[in-house]
């Protein structure tokens, strides 16, 4: 995919089976921003006792270095979050990934008719986002924020999380069709 500024809602031709994406994710300079993953083409199962019940990324990337051997993006490819000046002393914090979702690489499900696919983005990082997105502040959290011990933040919150609209695909050069049967 060439010359487009922003794909996000967009239904996009891939040539010679596949498309490459530039990703930007952006955040605030005080929020987290470690991981981005791509889902293309996936949906859930009917739950089943003892079986996972998360989507995993087809793709990732991410700047963390301690990942469990059951975190989605054990594997994926290295990510460079960068603190950019934003003027008026703000910063933000961004990280730039290219990917190429190629045809070949798409989950198939049982059903699944033509070639074409879906994809959203999802970005995220690990430390909570306190005050916008408080849990797990408790009487001694509160006492070291009064006594100006900033610290605290970095362990208190929910990590923050987002993710775009669909970006549609068209492989195989007939506009984009669901790669699903009915």
């Amino acid at each position: 995919m060439t010359g487009l500024p922003s794909a996000i809602g967009r239904t996009v031709t891939a040539g010679e089976g596949e498309a490459t994406f530039e990703i930007v994710a952006s955040v605030a300079g005080w929020s987290d921003l470690d991981t981005i993953e791509i889902f293309a083409n996936q949906t859930f199962d009917p739950l089943v006792a003892g079986a996972p019940t998360a989507l995993r990324p087809i793709a990732c990337a991410t700047s963390r270095t301690n990942l469990s051997d059951k975190d989605p993006c054990l594997g994926g490819e290295a990510l460079t979050v960068a603190t950019i000046d934003a003027g008026g002393g703000h910063t933000r914090r961004e990280a730039r990934w290219t990917f190429t979702l190629r045809e070949a690489d798409l989950p198939r499900r049982a059903g699944a008719t033509g070639a074409d696919a879906w994809m959203l983005v999802r970005a995220r990082g690990t430390a909570g986002l306190f005050p916008v997105l408080p849990d797990g502040i408790t009487e001694a959290t509160l006492d070291a924020l009064i006594a100006g011990d900033l610290s605290v933040l970095a362990r208190a919150g929910i990590p923050g999380v987002a993710f775009t609209a669909p970006v549609f695909v068209d492989f195989d050069g007939g506009g984009w069709r669901a790669p699903f049967a009915p």
